[in-house]
């Protein structure tokens, strides 16, 4: 559980998430509407009325013949025309873009929007749709249309020497209408569309803080995010001198428009009782501010800081920054409190101005204020700035989504009375506050522009999932909301400063489109960032950069709050908000769950018998896939891994295995055993693994289960029954109760009453297969070598820090375990549905067991 017990990076989600980003590229698209391919009937019949009607220019009979349900691509992109050429083009823009979703070949559909873009004025879109449209050999008037598109694009660019003329300053970077710009050297201005990911650097083993500080390490960074097609990162915060030395090393080795541009981070801390105002506060936050300054451009010495990047900097990365980015996620709470603290509601600087604002917006406008005119003053350049922001403070109102107070007010009005309140500085009133970017005026002195950065995950808020009006987007959720968000900035670029989905094992939060709060397999976390990043393109943002760089073991969410102790020591693969990196840090598993017995070669045998027959042999012919030959064990800084080798082929229709986990004690845990196989045991367990097809699961102790089911919860409107309660631990039973750990995820309310109901996260559920094809597998059987592969996340089996032997005893209680004992049982199931026992007249209900005596049990231990 060291550091060095995390094998590297793991290349394989990276190469498929190569692909992903290079779809971020700028799109390009094809032709005019050409007779397609035929189709099957009746689609060819409709398909050739609208042609026709097409053809002799009755755009609004086109349209109607193809009104019909269950359009195939070239309908729908034959309607996209019969749109564009009766003069809506937002109906042809979504109709395209469609026809793309049903078949990403349609470059026909890809020249169409270029032309709708075209007319709509939205030059450097056009051009990226008839550059995408090339891939599929165009016909001439896509090529001229992108020519005209080009030659307006040009012509709208902003002037390099108008912008030097308004401050007095050459500027390099530009926030304008709906994008970034960028000159090089001296030429005209060019839309720069951010392909980007958020860089995050804790590694195995270290703090959030400690940043590597080998300039090697950047360099391959950096070379591997370019690999991606990506343009951008982003830093949250101040970097070791090592960041902008290897950044300025890179870049100096490409060309000027293949150089990797930074967004640099102000990170800002939240002030005690939310005194946004105190001197000392804002001191700190200006101090920040300049040090960012000082350091991209080359020119600061910081003292050492605890928990803060420190050194000399002395190369120049200046004219690679994009934009400077000030603050954190906001937390609605601290908003709300400041807003009864402070009644201003206006900022008059120099370089910015808001008015018709709450307090917080003015505050904002007011550091970003101080943050431009110190680089405009220190070093005579200027560029684009933002505050950070997220959906929990957007401007937009989501009915779907009632307060705290709104949520109790519904609770007691249905008769509940058992409610807890938690403290002011806990409640998340996710659709409360707003800070709204638009307010932003830019005074003549400042030129470089303002932009809104935005966090947009798709499943949280709840009202990304919630709110009727994005269920009704053809395109999805998460591209309803940002079409939305982007009407609102529709004259300032709107950057999504993350976006992203995790590969952990547990779901933090379900999406009605799959777009899932973690349980992803690598795989499909690459085809959910490649929605998501069509989504971005689509709705007309400035671009968007994907959450996170490298998984980062640090981190937690509410799932594991209170059960993990030095958590950068161990991976939990229970919390999604460590597993949401592009480049995998998985723990050193030696490839197991992978049908290689080799990979367990050095892994502990901790039973081996050599019987020919079973214990307790039922003669049905399926005896010998039930006799158990040897139990193998090991561990990493994840999962604790078993092995179960078998005497003959597995039918699960008449054969199951139930592996009993003791990790503490011999007292503690039920010496009962579930599932109907009628043993008692000296030693009590906590766990029991059942291998049984596709009903295999995790069972714990219902004692020492950390939720429960509860018919009276059941009652309430929209509960499941299970709820998280304080009164599990571990303790002597003999009740043979096992129950599943499921984890609820709350329900919500609206505004008007409505209950969202609440889902439940089944986290005992065993997922079969080879970790070589799905990265979310927990077990694998391989027939031709009788062999079971097993691995149990240490979270799922209660541990607190794995690294420390260390598990919790009850609420706020940990236990040092002398080790983990394992016993497995055969036995003959009810049915492939029923995992239960087959009862037996005579014996025991299970067929073989391994060790056979519990006195032989012995103790599985592992280096810390």
């Amino acid at each position: 559980m060291d550091r060095g017990s995390h094998r590297g990076p793991s290349k394989r989600l990276f190469r498929r998430a190569s692909v992903t980003l290079v779809s971020l590229g700028m799109f390009a698209f094809a032709g005019t509407p050409q007779p397609l391919a035929a189709e099957p009937a009746p689609a060819q019949s409709r398909y050739e009325t609208a042609l026709t009607a097409y053809r002799e220019g009755r755009y609004a009979d086109a349209v109607a013949a193809l009104s019909g349900p269950q359009l195939q691509a070239g309908e729908v992109n034959l309607l996209g025309w019969a749109h564009l050429q009766a003069g809506d083009g937002a109906r042809a823009v979504a109709a395209f873009q469609r026809s793309l979703r049903l078949d990403p070949a349609m470059h026909d559909s890809h020249c169409g929007l270029g032309f709708a873009y075209l007319r709509a004025r939205d030059f450097a879109r056009a051009v990226a749709s008839f550059d995408r449209a090339a891939a599929g050999s165009p016909g001439p008037e896509c090529s001229a249309g992108r020519a005209r598109a080009l030659q307006a694009l040009e012509e709208a660019a902003p002037s390099g020497r108008a912008e030097v003329a308004a401050t007095g300053l050459p500027t390099e970077f530009l926030a304008r209408g709906e994008y970034f710009w960028r000159r090089v050297g001296d030429g005209p201005f060019e839309p720069l569309y951010v392909r980007g990911v958020n860089l995050s650097f804790a590694r195995p083993g270290k703090h959030i803080t400690e940043f590597p500080r080998e300039t090697r390490t950047y360099d391959e960074w950096f070379r591997l995010v370019s690999e991606m097609n990506a343009n951008v990162v982003r830093v949250y915060t101040i970097l070791p001198p090592e960041f902008y030395r290897a950044l300025a090393d890179f870049n100096s080795r490409r060309e000027p428009r293949e150089r990797l541009l930074l967004i640099q981070g102000i990170w800002a801390e939240l002030p005690e009782g939310s005194r946004f105002r105190d001197r000392a506060y804002v001191r700190e936050a200006h101090d920040e501010m300049r040090n960012a300054i000082d350091v991209v451009h080359g020119r600061a010495t910081i003292e050492r800081r605890y928990g803060h990047a420190h050194g000399t900097y002395r190369v120049d990365v200046s004219n690679h920054v994009l934009a400077f980015i000030f603050g954190r996620e906001w937390e609605p709470s601290a908003v709300g409190a400041f807003h009864a603290l402070d009644g201003a509601d206006e900022f008059k600087g120099r370089y910015l101005s808001i008015a018709s604002a709450n307090p917080m917006e003015s505050w904002l406008a007011e550091m970003l204020d101080h943050l431009i005119a110190y680089e405009h003053e220190t070093y005579a350049t200027q560029r684009p700035v933002a505050w950070m922001n997220w959906p929990t403070l957007d401007a937009l109102e989501h009915p779907s989504e009632a307060t705290f107070a709104e949520s109790l007010a519904f609770r007691r009005q249905a008769g509940e009375t058992d409610i807890g309140i938690p403290p002011a500085n806990e409640i998340y009133d996710d659709d409360a506050f707003t800070l709204d970017e638009t307010k932003l005026a830019p005074t003549a002195a400042f030129n470089a522009g303002v932009f809104a950065s935005h966090h947009v995950y798709p499943y949280y808020p709840d009202f990304m999932r919630n709110e009727p009006r994005y269920g009704e987007h053809e395109g999805g959720r998460y591209r309803a909301y940002l079409d939305e968000l982007k009407a609102h900035y529709r004259d300032i670029p709107l950057l999504v400063a993350e976006y992203g989905v995790p590969t952990s094992r547990a779901v933090g939060r379900y999406h009605p489109e799959g777009l899932d709060h973690g349980g992803h397999s690598e795989q499909e976390q690459a085809a959910a960032l490649e929605r998501m990043t069509a989504a971005i393109r689509e709705s007309g943002c400035a671009g968007g950069l994907v959450f996170a760089w490298i998984d980062e073991w640090v981190k937690r969410n509410w799932m594991v709050a209170g059960t993990e102790d030095r958590d950068h020591h161990w991976y939990n693969a229970m919390d999604p908000e460590e597993s949401y990196g592009l480049l995998s840090m998985l723990p050193a598993g030696r490839d197991k769950v992978r049908g290689d017995p080799s990979a367990w070669d050095a892994s502990t045998l901790i039973a081996v018998q050599g019987r020919s027959r079973a214990l307790h042999p039922i003669g049905d012919g399926a005896d010998a896939a039930r006799r158990l030959e040897r139990l193998f064990v090991d561990s990493d800084a994840g999962y604790l891994y078993a092995r179960i080798d078998t005497g003959g082929k597995i039918d699960w229709n008449d054969t199951a295995f139930a592996l009993a986990i003791d990790t503490y004690g011999d007292a503690e845990g039920d010496h009962t055993l579930p599932l109907g196989l009628n043993v008692s045991s000296d030693v009590g367990f906590e766990f029991v693994v059942l291998l049984h097809g596709d009903r295999s699961r995790v069972l714990v102790d219902e004692r020492y289960s950390r939720t429960r089911f509860a018919e009276i919860v059941q009652r309430q409107s929209g509960r499941s029954g299970w709820e998280f309660h304080d009164d599990y631990r571990l303790e002597a039973n003999d009740d043979g109760r096992f129950s599943d750990p499921v984890i609820p995820h709350g329900r919500k309310f609206g505004r008007d009453g409505t209950v969202y109901a609440e889902r439940t996260y089944d986290a005992g559920r065993l997922i079969h297969g080879d970790l070589d094809d799905d990265s979310s597998a927990d077990w694998l059987y391989t027939p031709d070598k009788n062999m079971l592969e097993v691995r149990i996340p240490w979270g799922l089996l209660h541990f607190t820090d794995p690294s420390r032997h260390a598990v919790f005893g009850a609420p706020g209680v940990r236990l040092t375990t002398a080790g983990i004992r394992l016993k497995v049982y055969s036995y003959r199931p009810r049915s492939a549905q029923d995992s239960r026992a087959a009862a037996r007249e005579t014996l025991p209900n299970f067929v073989d067991a391994m060790p056979v005596d519990d006195g032989s049990l012995a103790a599985y231990r592992w280096r810390g």
